[in-house]
């Protein structure tokens, strides 16, 4: 699947918040966006989820208008994980990973060998029994993540993901992981879009970088293109140093005074 936004903008009580907008998400790739807060990414992936109506311009998917896809063919082919998901309903975590699957008719042996598969994926396995309210933050999340991908789970090349900084609840090892499995979702076909504000994760995972600056594009590309020590500035009012690790790597360093 391949979205191509046009002209795109969005503005709410008069603020622009993503202006003027050309981009192209290939499919088969990681597209990681970057900006500081307020910069337009959350409006962005909500834009490309058919959730916010674009001020101007439009969204296409696979060159037709998003707008004329119905809601059940939304859900056959994009799946979406927002910054915070709220339930304090207690559900299992089985039950909760589960509802991914709503928009599909199958039987039941086959739900749950998709479940179960990716509960492993996303090391939720050893949460699927337990009540989805006692789980820590980053527990929760993980069983979020599996719900989400859950529901493209076996649709991979025509599958689209996008994701409002996931990472921001998990630790260190399971961020890793889950940047891991993205990339090996990309690799299998889907149109992976995810937001962070982790230049290191994005240096070394992406393989194409967005920088958003006050809703509108200042770099897009490889990550050895955009992540210069200017562009880093300009984005965030930080100054860094952008070096190559022993294993050409990209590394970011924070200059603190």
């Amino acid at each position: 699947m391949v979205i191509r936004v046009s002209k795109l903008g969005y503005s709410a009580s008069e603020v622009d918040l993503v202006r003027d907008l050309d981009i192209e998400f290939q499919s088969g790739a990681l597209h990681i966006l970057l900006g500081a807060n307020g910069a337009g990414k959350t409006t962005l992936l909500r834009c490309l989820a058919g959730e916010l109506a674009p001020t101007t311009g439009e969204v296409l998917l696979n060159g037709r208008c998003l707008d004329d896809y119905s809601l059940l063919e939304k859900a056959h082919c994009i799946a979406v994980l927002p910054q915070k998901s709220v339930l304090d309903f207690p559900f299992l975590a089985r039950e909760v990973v589960a509802m991914g699957r709503y928009a599909f008719l199958e039987n039941a042996a086959r739900a749950v060998t998709l479940l179960e598969e990716i509960a492993e994926a996303t090391q939720a396995a050893g949460l699927l029994e337990k009540y989805y309210t006692t789980l820590s933050g980053g527990e929760q999340q993980r069983v979020q993540l599996a719900r989400v991908l859950v529901q493209l789970w076996d649709r991979l090349p025509e599958a689209v993901y996008l994701l409002d900084e996931p990472s921001a609840p998990l630790d260190l090892a399971h961020q890793i992981g889950l940047f891991i499995l993205l990339r090996k979702l990309a690799s299998a076909g889907a149109t992976v879009i995810v937001s962070t504000h982790d230049l290191n994760l994005a240096a070394n995972f992406a393989d194409n970088l967005l920088l958003l600056k006050d809703g509108e594009l200042l770099a897009a590309g490889v990550p050895g293109s955009v992540l210069s020590a200017a562009n880093i500035q300009k984005a965030y009012g930080v100054k860094v140093t952008v070096d190559c690790n022993d294993r050409g790597r990209l590394q970011i360093d924070y200059e603190i005074e």
